[in-house]
């Protein structure tokens, strides 16, 4: 396996570059069944083992964006089991993922790495049927340092059609354990009646207190066409503006607000 990038942590730093020659096995096998309640119930264990039989990096310091910048040298040990609960034709479901990988004997004399990994999804219903609720987890958490290296969680509420709303937070770290970044988050839709919608969003920076967007749609739907009228202040811009937007609505789609939005 080999990997190039263009940019590093470091300003003046070289690009990285990163190969290697990893031999391994993997086992997995998927059990399902059908409950008496109709839900289908799926569960996938699976274990693997590997280790490099060369490897080679040069370069600056990984910015880390997902799987792609994991560590590949060392010998490499996983095991994870992904579990689903889902009534079929419906929006319910229970979707969970759960692994830890060890790292050992890994180049340059970096420390062993234990890291627990979740990922996990439930919606439901509620009230008489319309209303939803929806939650959304993923996290990494190292166990050397018992410390969270990333966060992203969402909360999500849909009382009806015509109404959502959806909270976040996120949080990371840096591969060299300082806090890159906290941030909370919540949006919502209200659609008043077939031709009157507003969307907001708000987005704020935790770690440093300051706002990082805050934007007001409010949305007119006539016969054949469109028409947005968007406040927006997003951080590093110089402050709010004012626009309009007017689109055919032959082929117009929403932008997606988030866990629970099916429009």
């Amino acid at each position: 396996r080999g990997t190039a990038w263009t940019e590093s942590l470091d300003d003046d730093g070289e690009d990285p570059l990163r190969g290697a020659a990893v031999a391994g096995m993997e086992l997995s096998t998927t059990l399902h069944k059908v409950t008496d309640s109709g839900y289908l119930h799926a569960l996938a264990p699976r274990i693997s083992a590997s280790t490099d039989l060369w490897y080679e990096e040069s370069g600056g310091d990984l910015i880390p964006f997902d799987r792609t910048e994991d560590p590949i040298d060392g010998d490499r040990y996983e095991a994870g089991v992904r579990a689903l609960w889902q009534r079929p034709n419906t929006f319910e479901t229970f979707d969970l993922d759960l692994r830890t990988t060890v790292l050992k004997d890994r180049a340059g004399d970096l420390d062993d790495q234990r890291e627990v990994a979740t990922l996990g999804r439930y919606i439901t219903g509620y009230g008489s049927g319309e209303g939803m609720l929806g939650i959304l987890h993923d996290a990494r958490y190292d166990l050397e340092n018992a410390e969270t290296t990333y966060t992203k969680s969402t909360f999500a509420v849909r009382p009806s059609e015509e109404l959502l709303f959806e909270f976040s937070y996120g949080q990371a770290r840096a591969i060299g354990r300082e806090e890159l970044y906290e941030t909370g988050g919540v949006g919502g839709r209200w659609l008043i009646d077939p031709k009157w919608e507003i969307e907001a969003r708000y987005s704020r920076d935790l770690r440093g207190d300051e706002a990082l967007l805050t934007e007001f749609v409010l949305r007119r739907f006539s016969h054949d066409f469109v028409l947005d009228m968007v406040f927006q202040d997003r951080a590093g811009e110089g402050g709010t503006s004012i626009g309009l937007s007017f689109k055919p609505l032959l082929g117009w789609t929403r932008s997606r607000l988030g866990l629970l939005d099916r429009r």
